[in-house]
């Protein structure tokens, strides 16, 4: 496994504007991973947020939406 591909993640949600829900769903894997797993969970009203970010190498984000993702 190449270094790029020793830890990989997926965060993907899908808006649905006319029942303002947003449907999410986040995978982990790879050989650094520490823990294999695909998460599901749906955001809500004040839950909604949209921004613009970008994670490097080294870098962590700290989420606490209190459905069990992130």
């Amino acid at each position: 496994m190449s270094e790029s591909e020793a830890f990989t993640m997926n965060y993907s949600c899908n808006y649905k504007t006319a029942k303002m829900e947003m449907a999410c769903v986040v995978s982990m894997g790879g050989e650094e991973a520490n823990d294999l797993a695909v998460s599901t969970g749906t955001l809500t009203g004040s839950e909604i947020s949209f921004l613009i970010g970008a994670v490097t190498a080294g870098g962590e984000i700290d989420c606490d939406w209190g459905n069990g993702l992130g």
